[in-house]
């Protein structure tokens, strides 16, 4: 918490850095006695906070176009990447929504108020943050497309794999059938007793893969 006191001093109790809250303090402490106010605060806080936002916005601008210039490569780690950065552009949603409705409570109240100085400063601090919103849900757009696009490939595999796997298994079910039914200890068994029948059973396996092949194809 940090508490400035006549404009002159600045008292801090905290547990760890706040430094937005602290460099606010210090653009108040700037200001003149007469526009300091309560909204006047609002619009520091704010500002401050949002002058925060912008290099972790770029640093996620970066890291998408990354990720995009990466697309042809196989990344295995790139559905991690891009389920982090969702969550952190989730985080910076949710702490701008209550920014925002705090911008919106303070102008609505000062419509009934003549003070235009801090109506124009509530402006121009509601348009930043109508403009980091859109930024965010530009990038969130971004991560959506990006991760369908991994999971359509993923499944393109998976189609793959399964395909091969079909292939593999409609041609050699019908020779293990054969050569199962050729293989039972019974009497009976054609070209059991003939000189050449390993060749004409093989010739037959043969004949079956081929024709099976070709119905495939």
């Amino acid at each position: 918490l940090s508490i400035l006191q006549n404009k002159e001093q600045l008292v801090t109790i905290r547990k760890r850095p706040m430094g937005i809250v602290e460099d606010a303090c210090a653009g108040i402490g700037d200001q003149d006695a007469e526009s300091t106010s309560m909204l006047a605060v609002t619009v520091e806080l704010g500002d401050e906070f949002m002058d925060r936002l912008a290099p972790s916005l770029r640093r996620i601008a970066d890291e998408l176009d990354d990720i995009e210039s990466e697309l042809e490569e196989h990344r295995p780690d790139r559905v991690n990447r891009l389920a982090e950065i969702r969550r952190l552009l989730l985080g910076i949603d949710r702490h701008l929504d209550p920014l925002q409705s705090a911008i919106q409570r303070s102008m609505l109240d000062m419509t009934t108020r003549n003070d235009g100085m801090v109506m124009d400063a509530l402006r121009g601090l509601q348009d930043r943050a109508n403009w980091f919103e859109h930024r965010i849900h530009g990038h969130l757009d971004r991560v959506r497309v990006l991760t369908d696009r991994e999971h359509m490939l993923t499944m393109d595999d998976m189609s793959t794999s399964m395909y091969r796997l079909s292939w593999i298994a409609t041609i050699f079910l019908p020779l293990t059938f054969v050569t199962g039914l050729l293989g039972i200890n019974v009497g009976g068994i054609p070209f059991a007793s003939a000189a050449s029948g390993f060749w004409l059973v093989c010739g037959a396996l043969a004949l079956i893969a081929l024709v099976t092949s070709i119905t495939l194809g």
